[in-house]
């Protein structure tokens, strides 16, 4: 999701005591003899006023704060990246692309009626439409649920989206391929269920307090555009008997000077951002008040017109260095004489020379410079179908490979493998093997790999970056 653009490095939430276990959507396990505060009510800034609570409809965390206190989805992912199970109480998959999820016995809407698997298939159908225009509309294609990305571009119906009620309590997902992110993808705000027949009456006004039901901890019982939204807790909640705070009401307040200066007066318990110049002496004087929340965020950056002296000069270096289609992972240039295999020391490609295949990959079919790269790289990819992974090291001098890469390498070749059924044993290896908290250099690998082989990003023939939405990004020439 986009976060609000503020000037800051980090969402920093300034709590007391048992409020700052008050994130979205999160029950608090209160340990035993533990003396609660007579009145359980929080007080939070959320930033600004929110655009819409239709998750459906919006995309920064100005509105999805909001949104995860009031709607619960599937599953839940913790700060430790595990996940956790919320509406669907367990699943099963078959062939990792079927996937079964059995809702929790008597889960329920805040109006006391049941939550079933037809209106999850509704609402997906619903954020895929091109009639909603959501801006994640594009979602479940990323996930590659069946039909996703085809219904997103309006060339099938929204019927056709590989979701169905088995029952009312089982719900099935059907994928095109694997997708080893598919669970932690699940737990995206705009996956939450939302009741057909509520929408269906109200049209946009089903988002108001009195009309709105919801799934999570809290329903909506107040909304006074640009002074504040209070939500309470909802006694249907499938957990309410581990939720604590009885009410929660956010403020739109858009200075963090004032933001901070309402905090100190103890008007509010929660802020939403800290001032950079002001972090170090907040820590000093509040000290465990001030807790830096940790996020998942991705970074674009565009050559723009340095790009073709890049590549040319890439190009060059590439073609030279590898006599017999494996790359090396170190190089010199001398002068006069150009590039040069070190010759001091054996000639390996492994762990840097992964890099230049991917490189070569995720090029633009438009790009000249492509097909002679992938014609010069072949034995590479050769080898690796030859072998069912790709080697770990390669004597770029004679060609002979060793060992197994790890699965990191296979993320990395998906981009660069042209044969369909080659990428597909690549990638069921991701799938099967993704790289653990201790791989950072394989996880690398497999961000980039994977995500340019699940259609997250591309690059134009101009070196541009076109990400998921289809916008080049700004050039920066």
């Amino acid at each position: 999701m986009k976060s609000q653009k503020y000037n800051h490095i980090t969402r920093v939430l300034l709590a007391v005591g048992l409020f700052s276990i008050t994130l979205p959507a999160l029950a608090a396990q209160v340990p035993p003899g533990t003396v609660l505060a007579e009145k359980q009510e929080l007080v939070r800034n959320n930033g600004s006023e929110p655009s819409s609570l239709d998750p459906h409809k919006v995309e920064s965390d100005v509105e999805n704060n909001i949104i995860s206190d009031l709607f619960e989805g599937l599953v839940s992912v913790s700060t430790a990246g595990d996940i956790q199970p919320r509406l669907a109480e367990k699943w099963e998959n078959k062939d990792n692309t079927v996937w079964t999820f059995h809702l929790r016995p008597g889960a329920t809407w805040s109006d006391g009626t049941a939550i079933t698997a037809q209106d999850i298939v509704w609402s997906w159908q619903r954020l895929v439409s091109p009639l909603t225009a959501s801006p994640y509309a594009s979602y479940p294609g990323n996930m590659h649920i069946v039909n996703g990305a085809e219904i997103a571009r309006g060339q099938k119906a929204p019927e056709t989206l590989g979701v169905r009620a088995v029952d009312d309590a089982t719900f099935e997902v059907t994928l095109t391929q694997p997708n080893a992110a598919f669970l932690a993808m699940l737990a995206h705000p705009s996956l939450v269920p939302l009741d057909k027949v509520l929408i269906s009456r109200y049209g946009d006004k089903w988002t108001k307090p009195e009309h709105m039901v919801t799934s999570g901890p809290y329903k909506l019982s107040q909304w006074v555009v640009n002074e504040r939204i209070v939500a309470e807790r909802n006694p249907r909640y499938w957990d309410n008997a581990h939720i604590v705070i009885n009410k929660v009401t956010y403020l739109p307040i858009s200075s963090e000077a004032a933001d901070i200066n309402r905090y100190k007066a103890g008007e509010i318990d929660i802020v939403y951002t800290v001032p950079i110049n002001q972090f170090a002496q907040l820590k000093k004087t509040l000290g465990e008040q001030l807790n830096v929340s940790p996020q998942l965020a991705t970074y674009f950056a565009a050559f723009g017109a340095p790009w073709p002296k890049i590549r040319d000069g890439n190009l060059r270096l590439l073609l030279e260095t590898a006599p017999k289609g494996f790359s090396p992972d170190w190089v010199r240039y001398e002068k006069g004489k150009g590039w040069q295999l070190k010759a001091e020391k054996p000639i390996i490609g492994s762990y840097d020379a992964i890099r230049v295949y991917l490189w070569a990959g995720m090029l633009d079919d438009g790009d000249k410079q492509k097909a002679r790269l992938l014609t010069r790289f072949k034995p590479m990819a050769a080898r690796t179908v030859e072998q069912g992974v790709p080697p770990e090291k390669t004597n770029v001098a004679t060609g002979k490979t060793t060992g197994n890469g790890p699965v990191g390498f296979s993320a990395a070749l998906l981009p660069f493998l042209q044969n369909e059924d080659a990428r597909a044993i690549q990638r069921q290896r991701v799938a099967d093997h993704y790289p653990g908290a201790d791989a950072y250099y394989s996880t690398v690998l497999t961000l980039f790999g994977q995500g340019w082989d699940q259609h997250r990003f591309r690059f134009t023939a101009g070196g541009e970056l076109r990400p998921d939405w289809n916008q080049e990004c700004t050039s920066s020439h």
